[in-house]
Order: structure tokens, then sequence, then C-alpha cells
């Protein structure tokens, strides 16, 4: 139930964005939606020829291994930067979006 909820939330929110990002005439408003499913259908490809889906499924098992191994005692602050340091590129990612489109609810977003 979780998941279904924050992928709504997620689709909301990216629509919303979207929407508020758009501005100008009809065929203004058209050409930015070309440009972004373009964009979309690019980053697809480039994706599939990286093999990103794999790397980041790999990285997944790597990290619940760990997760798996770690002790009974708590973990030392070390570890957890180990297993969860790739948090802070999500960060970096959501703040360099809120500098192009100007939404400050991005990196609130993210600070959540």
């Amino acid at each position: 139930m979780f998941k279904v909820l924050l992928g709504a939330f997620t689709v909301f929110y990216g629509l919303r964005l979207t929407w508020i990002s758009l501005n100008g005439s009809s065929l203004q408003i058209l050409k930015q939606l070309f440009i972004a499913m373009i964009a979309l259908m690019i980053g697809k490809l480039t994706g599939q020829l990286l093999r990103l889906q794999k790397l980041s499924n790999r990285i997944g098992q790597i990290a619940r291994k760990r997760l798996a191994n770690i002790p009974e005692k708590p973990p030392s602050i070390g570890e957890g930067f180990k297993i969860f340091g790739g948090r802070a590129f999500d960060a970096g990612e959501l703040v360099f979006v809120e500098g192009l489109v100007g939404e400050p609810d991005i990196a609130e977003l993210d600070a959540a």
C-alpha cells in the first residue's frame, strides 16, 4: 500500500511541476511538451544503452546483503555512511533541478 501511495504522490508531484513550468501560448506549450517527451525518450534510450537498471539492481542487492550482515549491535556512523551515502546524490540532483525550474518546493520535499 505504501508503495502505491508513494508512486501516486510522485506522479502527482511530477505532473504538478510540469504544469507549473509550462507558459506561453498554446503553440509554445505544445512545443515545450514535445521537447519534454523527446528528452524522456533520449533518457530512456541512454539508460538502456548504459544498462543503468542492471547497475541499480546490483547496487540494491549489495546494500541488501550488507544490511543483512550487520550484527545486532548498533552500526557505527561510518557503516551508515557507506550504506546510505548515495542519498547525498539525490539531494544534489533535486537542488540542481530546483535551480533550473525555480521551484523551491523540490528542495523542501527532498529535505523531508
